[in-house]
């Protein structure tokens, strides 16, 4: 049978070949893909196109949504990489950022360091008694309070015996050693330890420092006190006698904790 006996039925019969190659490629391509589809449509029906007819550059990240690729589709190699956590060297540190702004100024209130607590002036003051217990014979100068927290007790007296030209002086038969102690009623500071001058002319200083803790408020007693050398009572008033001995100075007390 001749289908073709001129130059025109030739390239019509051409073309209509070439058409039915093209299209048999296209059902072939996807029928090959198992997918069942018979027609190149898009978007493509799934696993109609394989990794090799991807090219270098068709595909840029925008082309792939969110979620559409999973672990199981990566290579064994890349799977090996992405899931090496940690086991580079570490990195240079970055650069010191920007400092911030300055903060708010505190309650004046909430700083209690620092700050005196308590104070204690004590006028000249006879100390009555020399020698004997301290728990009864001490002559109490003064008192004080001081609340809860951590203090730093510094105290400054001055000792003074009767001057030799008064009438009322005692030529001294021993050497007094004056004292000056605070109370709460353990230690918070004492002073004590050189004799005072006999004449009475030259005065006696000392000072002491301490830190007490307290768990509440307190009560701080300040005493005058004294001993002699010989263990007598020389000096101490009687009913006869005036005290030999004063004492004059100030405590105070700053918290620190």
């Amino acid at each position: 049978m001749r289908l073709f006996n001129t130059k025109k039925k030739k390239f019509v019969a051409a073309s209509v070949m070439a058409v039915s190659i093209i299209g048999g490629g296209a059902v072939a391509a996807n029928a090959a893909g198992g997918t069942g589809c018979k027609y190149l449509t898009y978007p493509l029906c799934a696993r109609s196109v394989a990794s090799l007819q991807v090219v270098d550059g068709s595909l840029t990240g925008s082309d792939i949504k969110d979620g559409a690729l999973g672990e199981n589709d990566l290579t064994p190699a890349l799977k090996t990489k992405v899931n090496q956590v940690g086991t580079g060297a570490q990195g240079p540190a970055g650069p010191a950022g920007p400092a911030g702004p300055a903060g708010k100024d505190g309650d004046p209130a909430s700083d209690v360091f620092g700050k005196q607590g308590g104070t204690l002036t004590i006028q000249e003051t006879a100390i009555d008694k020399i020698g004997g217990p301290f728990a009864t014979n001490a002559t109490k100068v003064g008192e004080f309070t001081l609340g809860k927290g951590t203090w730093l007790i510094n105290a400054a007296v001055q000792f003074d015996r009767t001057d030799a030209n008064d009438p009322d002086y005692q030529t001294p038969t021993t050497d007094t050693m004056p004292s000056f102690v605070l109370r709460y009623p353990d230690d918070a500071g004492t002073i004590m330890g050189n004799a005072i001058s006999k004449a009475g002319y030259t005065e006696l200083t000392g000072s002491s420092v301490k830190t007490i803790t307290l768990d509440t408020d307190t009560k701080i007693t300040a005493y005058g006190f004294g001993y002699n050398e010989d263990r007598s009572n020389f000096g101490s008033a009687t009913a006869d006698t005036k005290s030999q001995f004063s004492v004059v100075g100030s405590v105070t007390a700053v918290r620190v904790g």
